[in-house]
């Protein structure tokens, strides 16, 4: 119960402030169904989880939710037989309320790359990789190849604020953006005993 009231106020704020930055009724509907399927994949997997073990507290990987949030991305980014994003790291457990975070924060990196980052344009590359030492998950997000960047955007848009706000206050983590002239990096940092939740 507690879990369905959450997503439907993420779901609700998600509505209210992307209406804030689209600029047609069309590019609102398709950024907040992207928000909304991001959510639902990392549901489906808490939930099918859930069903199987018949307990709430199951978890799903990193590795399955990055790769499910990720799927539209790679099916669209493979050029002949090369896959564009690649992914990395120990499977580590993601519970079913950090799996929400974890969503959001993949598919808004991911929307941003095909938008304006590496996976708009062909060669461009995205790797994800992760690691856990002394009880903390380091998890880096690389782009490639992707058009030159020449410093931090003007002003953050709603996708910054919502990645920032997922890390931050849902996974009590921290976040660092670095604007380098080949590619974006983002470094996040949580607790692993924070993303079992």
């Amino acid at each position: 119960d507690h879990r369905v009231k959450n997503l439907f106020a993420i779901v609700g704020g998600m509505v209210t402030l992307s209406a804030r930055s689209a600029t047609t009724p069309r590019e609102l509907a398709q950024t907040v169904q992207g928000r909304i399927g991001a959510l639902a994949s990392a549901h489906l997997l808490i939930r099918s989880r859930h069903s199987a073990a018949l307990s709430t507290k199951q978890a799903t990987t990193l590795g399955e939710l990055v790769r499910k949030v990720l799927s539209p991305y790679v099916d669209l980014a493979r050029t002949r037989d090369s896959i564009r994003t690649e992914i990395d790291g120990p499977e580590i457990a993601v519970g079913a309320e950090a799996a929400t975070n974890v969503a959001l924060v993949v598919h808004e990196l991911a929307t941003n790359a095909a938008k304006y980052g590496a996976l708009s344009v062909p060669g461009g590359r995205v790797h994800i990789s992760w690691v856990v030492a002394k009880g903390r998950l380091a998890l880096s997000w690389e782009e490639k190849g992707g058009p030159v960047i020449t410093g931090p955007p003007e002003r953050e848009g709603f996708g910054s604020v919502l990645v920032r706000r997922s890390v931050i206050g849902g996974l009590c983590g921290d976040l660092t953006f670095h604007w380098n002239p080949d590619g974006l990096v983002v470094i996040i940092s949580a607790e692993t005993e924070r993303l079992a939740l």
